[in-house]
């Protein structure tokens, strides 16, 4: 994966959550980053792969923190509350 280009990030297929055996659900998304290679990389609450989660990220440069999807976006400024209530509004 060293040296990989990240060439598209999309949402879950309904395939891939019943590949992994995870549920699909309105208030949550995951996305999945396709790379040159062909492979593809996506978030896991957990080492054991009991549920999907989401990627989150820091730009050191701005000194912003991001989640990832089609675009990033800062939720830095958020209370676990508004942060909750983003995440259940991202795909209304």
């Amino acid at each position: 994966m060293i040296g990989a280009k990240i060439v598209n990030i999309r949402n879950m297929t309904d395939e891939e959550y019943q590949n992994e055996g995870w549920h699909k659900s309105p208030y949550k998304y995951t996305q999945v980053l396709e790379f040159d290679n062909g492979c593809i990389i996506y978030p896991s609450k957990d080492s054991e792969g009991n549920d999907s989660g989401v990627l989150f990220g820091h730009d050191k440069k701005n000194k912003e923190f991001f989640t990832v999807g089609n675009q990033a976006v800062d939720t830095s400024h958020l209370s676990n509350d508004e942060f909750g209530e983003y995440i259940r509004n991202c795909h209304k």
